[in-house]
């Protein structure tokens, strides 16, 4: 299985932007907000969700980051401090077929 190192303390800058771990306790009252617009989720493939759902949310997305070596970054306006939204890969297993696909594709990468 092929296995990303993930630098806990990666950060991204832009001129106006910086990318960074995902942070609960800087970043979960902004996360929660954006989850619960529809105007922001309906991009995003789901539907408005509450404070605790939201949580949920936030912690599979630090998950991905300890099992697969990559996920999301927090975006926070360089300026301000404040947290503006959520970017980068992630991979989403929606049934086992997919899940075997992506063993497989693994497999291929690293047969050991």
């Amino acid at each position: 299985m092929v296995r990303l190192g993930y630098d806990k303390f990666m950060i991204i800058e832009t001129e106006r932007l910086v990318l960074r771990e995902v942070d609960p306790e800087r970043d979960f009252d902004g996360w929660a907000k954006a989850m619960a617009d529809e105007d922001t989720v309906r991009y995003l493939g789901t539907a408005p969700m509450g404070r605790a759902q939201a949580w949920r949310s936030m912690a599979m997305v630090i998950g991905h980051w300890s099992i697969k070596g990559y996920g999301f970054f927090s975006l926070e306006h360089k300026e301000t401090g404040q947290w503006v939204g959520r970017v980068g890969p992630v991979l989403f297993m929606s049934s086992s077929k997919e899940m075997k696909a992506v063993l497989e594709w693994q497999k291929k990468l690293d047969p050991d």
